[in-house]
């Protein structure tokens, strides 16, 4: 079968499509400014592509061959549907982005791939509090290491932040406020809008004390893009940890490696708390109420309140 290119213009195609790969990943790095988001991309894409060549393509060939391919590429490994339907959400990012800017011609050729089916939020799971609590207090804050660990923890705890943001958190996102609270600004959350959390008393304390440990009780040099969260290894000592640290601290200190747990026990501790589903949307930065309802209702799905009353029925002891 003979293959088409899909070019226009009178650029050199190969410089085109490598235009156009270093382009988007640049939009994905200046917009998550996260390294680790930028690996994924780039290692997604690079796979993808290493994919097409074995059958002779490339990212600017016939669409219908490029979706073949990409179908192939997204189920190889037998892999769950949420990565099959990340893989593609990945090369369809890129797709899009190229078509936008004119690096490369329509259709996208990722819209011919079936997702697969996706129970919402099936891994939603919130943390014992009773269990956190626990662990929390057993942190060594005499360190750096431990007060950094325990401010970070706490801040996550209380804000439900995804883990790119804690990691994104600079000096300049920082601000104590006339009642000594500290009000931290998440500059580019999910759907790269701002939104911002105005830290209770002892949280704001147990930040501004640590980050007085690391620049000092005046805060000298903690300004503009000075991180929050600083790396205490002696590989990158004063530099901002990434979301990998992160997730290494949770499993330290909590038990688990999935910062997104953290955000699953904020969730859930505001619903048990009374807050108001509008609040909760607000909060999680949720674009659709109807996202936030599925969220508390996985959180919450094992939970029977006629259990205990069956149980005496059945007489169980």
């Amino acid at each position: 079968m003979a293959i088409t290119q899909r070019n226009h213009g009178t650029t050199d195609p190969a410089t085109r499509r490598e235009l156009a790969v270093a382009a988007w990943l640049a939009e994905k790095a200046n917009l998550s400014e996260s390294a680790e988001t930028k690996r994924a991309y780039a290692g997604t894409l690079a796979r993808f592509r290493q994919t097409l060549a074995t059958a002779g393509l490339d990212l600017d060939s016939d669409e219908r061959q490029v979706a073949l391919v990409a179908q192939a590429f997204a189920a190889h490994g037998r892999v769950k549907a949420a990565t099959h339907n990340r893989r593609l959400a990945i090369v369809s990012s890129f797709y899009t982005y190229s078509i936008q800017h004119d690096l490369l011609s329509p259709p996208n050729p990722i819209d011919r791939v079936k997702r697969r089916r996706v129970q919402p939020y099936r891994a939603a799971r919130a943390l014992d509090l009773a269990d956190v609590r626990a662990r929390l207090a057993a942190i060594d804050r005499s360190t750096v290491a431990g007060a950094r660990d325990y401010a970070l923890l706490s801040v996550a705890l209380l804000t439900g932040r995804r883990v790119g943001e804690l990691a994104g958190l600079r000096a300049a996102d920082v601000e104590v406020v006339a009642d000594g609270r500290v009000r931290l600004t998440w500059q580019r959350t999910k759907g790269d809008e701002t939104m911002r959390d105005l830290l209770p008393v002892k949280i704001s304390a147990t930040l501004l004390d640590y980050l007085r440990r690391v620049y000092g009780e005046q805060l000298a040099g903690f300004t503009g893009k000075a991180a929050v969260w600083v790396s205490v290894s002696n590989h990158q000592r004063g530099g901002p940890i990434g979301t990998q640290t992160i997730a290494d601290i949770c499993q330290e200190h909590l038990g688990v490696s999935q910062v997104h747990k953290l955000r699953h026990t904020f969730a859930r501790v505001m619903e048990q708390q009374g807050a108001k589903l509008s609040e909760i949307q607000r909060r999680l930065g949720h674009k659709n109420i109807a996202t936030t309802s599925l969220y508390l209702q996985a959180l919450s799905r094992e939970d029977n309140p006629f259990a205990e009353e069956i149980e005496h029925l059945l007489g169980v002891e």
